[in-house]
């Protein structure tokens, strides 16, 4: 009998396939990149991706890790799963499981993972303490864990300016929300260690690395769909709604006069990619 891969081509003119191929947010990429590197890729294995969203890096791993493995992810995003599962069934990942559900409640027996991933996921849950313990309980002893996370110094060009203008407009009583949504968001490395610790994962290594968002400027940059969809929303509930629009247009006249002077609009984001066993 032929191998499935011999069985049929894909066919260039499908329009699903089409919408599958070319999927992967530059958000996601840089940290998944490195994610996908530290992962041994191993049949016979039961792997978790807490957060997976539209699939990605749950999919490429269970096409890695081949028909014997059994791949899981979670999320708690409806659409995100339904997309998630139309992709494993379109590339005929019948390993792949996809559910919603949340990080804090794991529909899954203790100790069932040889691999637990995350990829800018643990960093986005309601209940971090509970979240790390359900982790460390549905990891097998010796399990392998892999997450990445952005840092705090993340778009911190685009912080600076919303403090200044908050200051600048008289409302200094609210950048203590700023700093606290921040730390809420994206906790630092110590503050990681202590959470892989109480989950009862022993640290193996430590990456650190960084990217940057290129802009025409401000305008294009509060525009842009990935900041319209992860971003705004947070943003906006930090300022009350009549403030709002005038304090974000300051930000936006002032970072698109810093374009106009620098000759366009940058952001960084900062991030680790974490590596460790379950004990």
């Amino acid at each position: 009998m032929k191998p499935d891969y011999l069985l049929k081509e894909p066919e260039l003119t499908d329009e699903q396939l089409v919408s599958l191929v070319d999927d992967l947010p530059f958000w996601s990429a840089p940290f998944g990149l490195q994610l996908l590197e530290n992962i041994k890729v191993l049949p016979h294995s039961r792997l978790l991706d807490v957060g997976c969203g539209a699939g990605f890096p749950l999919i490429e791993l269970a096409a890695r890790m081949g028909s014997t493995s059994q791949c899981f992810g979670i999320d708690l995003w409806p659409a995100a799963v339904k997309r998630a599962r139309e992709k494993a069934a379109a590339w005929g990942l019948t390993q792949v499981t996809v559910e919603q559900a949340a990080a804090e409640s794991l529909p899954f027996a203790d100790h069932f993972f040889d691999v637990v991933i995350s990829n800018n996921g643990m960093n986005n849950v309601q209940d971090e303490i509970k979240a790390w313990t359900e982790v460390g309980r549905v990891a097998k002893s010796g399990a392998l864990l892999v997450i990445t996370a952005n840092m705090s110094e993340t778009f911190h060009e685009f912080y600076a300016i919303l403090i200044n203008s908050l200051e600048k407009h008289g409302h200094r009583n609210m950048i203590g929300r700023v700093f606290d949504h921040i730390y809420e968001k994206r906790k630092p490395l110590d503050h990681l260690r202590q959470l892989l610790a109480h989950a009862g994962f022993q640290l193996d290594r430590i990456q650190t690395s960084s990217f940057d968002y290129h802009f025409s400027n401000g305008s294009a940059m509060l525009n842009h769909h990935l900041i319209r969809l992860a971003f705004m929303p947070s943003w906006r509930a930090l300022l009350p709604e009549e403030l709002s629009e005038n304090i974000l247009h300051d930000v936006e006249q002032e970072m698109n006069r810093i374009a106009a002077s620098q000759g366009g609009w940058r952001m960084s984001v900062p991030w680790t990619c974490i590596t460790a066993v379950r004990l």
